[in-house]
């Protein structure tokens, strides 16, 4: 049995390498897919049940994670703390189209400016109390209302 070093596995063919890649960054990939799809197919059968499962309605994050739940979602799910270390956020790769704005959190995805409108405005965010409403509940007339109470309360504070 022959052995070769890692180190010239995952070397490019460029430098007299076997090509094969670091395995950590195909994982990471992989995994980014799922959120990728996790995003684009809440109706599939397996987007609902991951929202059954692990949504709950205080978590405020990008993906539905209920640690005390093992299995292979959390490990999916993890894959953002690990982009952490590279100053790399998920959420912040993968930008929303509206549409028609059911499918897009008003605070927590990414779908207008460069960056989340959380991260943009948290002064506002922390007055929010629907911090997972879609752009669609926003946009509607009554929410307006909502906004301008939640702007003097939120002037009243910043005044103190």
């Amino acid at each position: 049995m022959a052995w070769v070093y890692w180190e010239k596995v995952t070397c490019p063919l460029e430098k007299r390498g076997l090509g094969l890649g670091a395995l950590k960054n195909m994982n990471i990939s992989l995994l980014l897919k799922w959120w990728w799809r996790y995003k684009h197919e809440k109706e599939t059968l397996w987007g609902r049940t991951i929202i059954l499962i692990h949504s709950h309605i205080h978590s405020p994050s990008y993906m539905p994670i209920k640690e005390a739940i093992t299995g292979t979602w959390n490990d999916i799910a993890k894959v953002g703390k690990e982009l952490d270390k590279y100053n790399k956020n998920p959420a912040q790769l993968m930008k929303g189209v509206v549409g028609n704005g059911k499918e897009i959190r008003f605070w927590l995805d990414w779908w207008v400016r460069d960056r989340r409108l959380k991260d943009g405005f948290p002064d506002f965010f922390i007055l929010e109390r629907n911090k997972k409403a879609s752009v669609e509940v926003r946009k509607a007339p009554w929410s307006r209302l909502n906004y301008a109470i939640g702007f003097k309360k939120w002037r009243h504070w910043r005044k103190q």
